[in-house]
């Protein structure tokens, strides 16, 4: 499931950036999962997960992915955090971020 998540943001890079030419550029400094990427046509640098909702928090991929897997069994924001070891707020935010990207983006 994430590494689906991860190549269809890949994809998404090249097809906002028009271009084919796209390079990997190493990993983050704090997040070492995290591919860091460039674009050969037009010098952008971005990482797997730039423009997505996971961008700019401090919480890894992995953890986003269980807080959505744990969403989807109908756990509550405290039973999450508690399986999560993260505290409630971040939580809160997270699963709130999750709820409207996918109401975004569902079919009207």
């Amino acid at each position: 499931m994430l590494l689906d998540l991860v190549a269809a943001v890949q994809k998404s890079f090249r097809i906002a950036s028009q271009s084919t030419q796209v390079i990997k550029r190493g990993f983050d400094d704090t997040e070492p999962a995290r591919q860091r990427y460039e674009c050969t046509d037009c010098h952008t640098r971005f990482d797997d997960l730039t423009d997505t909702i996971f961008a700019g928090h401090h919480q890894p991929l992995k953890v986003w992915g269980l807080c959505l897997y744990f969403m989807g069994l109908n756990l509550s924001n405290e039973q999450i955090a508690q399986e999560l070891d993260v505290d409630l707020s971040d939580v809160q935010q997270m699963t709130t971020q999750l709820r409207d990207g996918i109401v975004k983006k569902s079919p009207r």
